[in-house]
């Protein structure tokens, strides 16, 4: 069975942590510090320059039934936005 908004908000984007920290070293050494990842389960969705971006090409490839990570490259996770993770708010197109 797949992920629920029901999960424990620690567990929900485990598998997408685990994917930024091992991607994160390259991404950076690209030269991608400060855009925007989205990552759905174990998988690299899309990268934009901007935050309302990233989520609107998550929302658009993944859908508003499933979690998904959005993470501005090379910060720590202070920076990210957990109202954008848990679907309390939605990119507009």
């Amino acid at each position: 069975m797949g992920k629920s908004v029901m999960d424990k908000p620690s567990d929900l984007l485990a598998d997408e942590r685990a994917a930024y920290e091992s991607l994160k070293d390259s991404l950076v050494s690209q030269g991608l510090s400060g855009k925007w990842i989205v990552i759905a389960g174990k998988k690299q969705i899309v990268i934009r320059d901007d935050a309302e971006a990233a989520n609107a090409a998550g929302v658009e490839a993944v859908g508003l039934d499933r979690p998904f990570l959005l993470k501005q490259i090379g910060t720590d996770d202070s920076a990210s936005v957990p109202a954008l993770h848990f679907g309390l708010i939605y990119a507009h197109h």
